[in-house]
């Protein structure tokens, strides 16, 4: 990185701690819980860009990996919270 000032070098660290924070969160929760949903780390925009880049590039949907596991928890409103809140505090 190079910042021409302290203060853009200090705002360049800040954004980079906050995506490195959510990728080591999406790694120990997909390791975890590979079920999840993406609703669990993504806001719906966020999928919504996922989804398009995903289909402009011919990759598979982003949000349909879901095991069919994770969709009858889903279903039956069980939700892995314990799990979240204990990976997200280490």
């Amino acid at each position: 990185m190079q910042h021409k000032t302290a203060e853009r070098l200090k705002r360049a660290v800040a954004i980079n701690l906050v995506m490195a924070w959510r990728i080591m969160l999406m790694t120990l929760l997909g390791r975890e819980c590979p079920e999840l949903p993406a609703s669990i780390l993504f806001s719906d925009i966020e999928i919504d860009v996922l989804t398009a880049y995903a289909k402009k590039n011919g990759l598979p949907d982003p949000c349909i990996s879901a095991m069919p596991s994770a969709l009858s928890h889903a279903s039956a409103g069980i939700s892995d919270e314990p799990t979240i809140r204990r990976l997200a505090t280490k």
